[in-house]
């Protein structure tokens, strides 16, 4: 994968493109967050009536009617992700919020492989690593949902993730300091907080995405900054 030319901005300004194109569909992302909650609850509410074990903290996080929903609720948590960064790519190229293009991303094969490989390995190493799997998940999964949603296979949308994470590191790692501000604030701010703060996040790194593919997202900040 060809690097970014030297003129594109600053992987950070994508934090400002988050928050313009959230502020652009603002009300459609909200919905789609409280859905989104609302589907959780009532998963996590359906996966305690099938194993009520589950809930029992000096139940062994080992025994299948524990580590079973684990993995379970894991994947379904990364195919919601997936979608989310399905339909942030899409507003990020054409600026039309489309949960379609998110959904669509449903019907691919690759999608559910790296969603069941990524949810399942978090979850199990969630065990002994007592909530560190995910730490550990995080760099396969900043990048590797928009090479999906243009088409990758499961192996190189992994791969191509990390390359594309390799490419500037100094800005990459001011890229995700900015939005950890982000998801903190939103936290803060309690359930309101993160319906904004995940979106941003999501499509903050559409618009890095796009940039380090040489696809720009156009009609994203009045001003661009340059690479330093």
């Amino acid at each position: 994968m060809s690097a970014p030319a030297a003129h594109d901005p600053r992987l950070t300004t994508g934090v400002r493109a988050g928050f313009e194109a959230f502020g652009d569909a603002a009300g459609r992302w909200m919905l789609l967050a409280v859905a989104a909650a609302v589907g959780a609850i009532a998963v996590v509410g359906l996966a305690a009536l099938a194993s009520p074990a589950w809930f029992d903290a000096e139940w062994p996080a080992w025994d299948p009617a524990v580590l079973v929903p684990n993995v379970l609720l894991s994947i379904g948590s990364m195919l919601v992700a997936l979608v989310v960064s399905g339909i942030a790519l899409r507003q990020m190229r054409t600026r039309t919020f489309d949960v379609g293009a998110g959904l669509a991303l449903l019907r691919r094969g690759p999608v559910w492989t790296v969603a069941s490989v990524l949810g399942g390995v978090t979850a199990v190493l969630d065990v002994p690593l007592h909530g560190g799997g995910v730490l550990l998940a995080l760099p396969f999964t900043l990048y590797t949902p928009f090479l999906l949603a243009d088409g990758a296979s499961a192996e190189d949308a992994l791969r191509g993730g990390l390359r594309l994470l390799a490419v500037r590191p100094g800005q990459q790692l001011a890229l995700f300091g900015l939005t950890v501000l982000v998801a903190l604030g939103g936290a803060l701010a309690c359930f309101v907080g993160l319906l904004v703060a995940l979106p941003v996040i999501s499509l903050a790194y559409a618009w890095a995405y796009c940039h380090l593919t040489r696809r720009p997202a156009t009609g994203w900040t009045d001003g661009l900054d340059s690479p330093s």
